[in-house]
């Protein structure tokens, strides 16, 4: 997703990555990693390259793809989110206190999730307190809120509201749990979205952790509220490190809008394509529509149709 290459709109990208992800979400999660070769009818494969990372096409020659047969190989994701409850996210933005902005933004996102999207939850920075003589229980306390499965608004919207800002921010312990709650699934798309207000206060390393769990197959992305331009820094080399994307956030309505996005991003998944000519040709087969894009796309040959479109990152 923070690959967005080629010579034509941005806008059209977006459109094109939608409309694969749309083909996946039809019957389940299009495989991001190891992903087979069978799953695509793909005319001048000169121009595909398939490998660990997926299918990537580079559209350069009227290159075109036909996704209307049946997809094999799908994958559900496991998304691992964790909250930041520290002390600072009592403070105020444009909307009211960080903490109940948060709080609302999760309610959106975990209703916006697919069936077949499993989620945890773990939250930090609830234990202990802000002071040095709190500062080893709030480091030590990253908790497990919400334990891998189908997302149950209710248990997670309740859950959350109960969280109480007080404490340090552990990043890098979120990060080490979240990996742990991850090996345990079988899914091969694995992420998390980390939503903080702060970096590293802990003595820990969250950018080379982040690597480490780049390399073994989990992505991460961030998202500051609020935050300064250092924290700033630190968050999006977290993003980096963990081959996801960064996105900064000011008020509750910016939020919300990234927020929704993100959950567009989870539920078709995390496929990328070169564009560099406008004269591809897409047949995604009968009539689809995603549910968190506000999309509608129609099969017309060689033609595809757009009725409404989703705003990018």
């Amino acid at each position: 997703m923070n690959n967005k290459k080629g010579s034509i709109s941005i806008t059209l990208i977006i459109v094109i990555v939608v409309i694969l992800g749309a083909t996946a979400a039809s019957i389940g999660y299009f495989a991001i990693k190891n992903i087979s070769p069978s799953a695509n009818e793909i005319e001048n494969d000169s121009n595909v390259k398939i490998g660990k990372d997926g299918i990537k096409v580079n559209v350069g020659d009227d290159l075109s793809v036909d996704m209307s047969n049946d997809v094999n190989n799908v994958s559900k994701v496991s998304t691992v989110l964790i909250f930041d409850a520290s002390g600072s996210m009592s403070q105020q933005i444009t909307g009211g206190p960080r903490i109940d902005v948060a709080k609302n933004a999760v309610a959106d996102y975990v209703e916006s999730l697919d069936d077949d999207v499993s989620i945890s939850v773990v939250a930090y920075g609830h234990k202990g307190d802000n002071t040095q003589s709190g500062k080893r229980e709030s480091c030590a306390g990253v908790e497990e809120i919400y334990y891998m499965g189908s997302a149950n608004d209710s248990i997670i919207t309740t859950k959350v509201n109960k969280l109480n800002p007080n404490g340090w921010t552990p990043i890098t312990a979120a990060l080490q749990k979240a990996e742990k709650i991850l090996s345990k699934t079988d899914s091969k798309t694995k992420h998390i979205l980390l939503l903080s207000d702060g970096k590293e206060t802990c003595d820990a390393d969250p950018v080379a952790y982040a690597k480490e769990l780049k390399a073994k197959g989990i992505t991460i992305d961030v998202i500051g509220l609020g935050v300064d331009n250092k924290t700033k820094i630190q968050l999006n080399n977290i993003s980096i490190s963990g081959g996801g994307e960064y996105l900064s956030v000011n008020s509750e309505n910016d939020l919300s809008v990234v927020i929704d996005n993100m959950g567009t991003k989870i539920n078709t998944g995390n496929i990328s394509i070169d564009l560099n000519d406008t004269n591809s040709k897409i047949n995604v087969g009968d009539d689809i529509k995603i549910k968190n894009g506000k999309i509608k796309i129609e099969d017309a040959g060689t033609e595809v149709k757009i009725n409404s479109s989703i705003p990018s990152f």
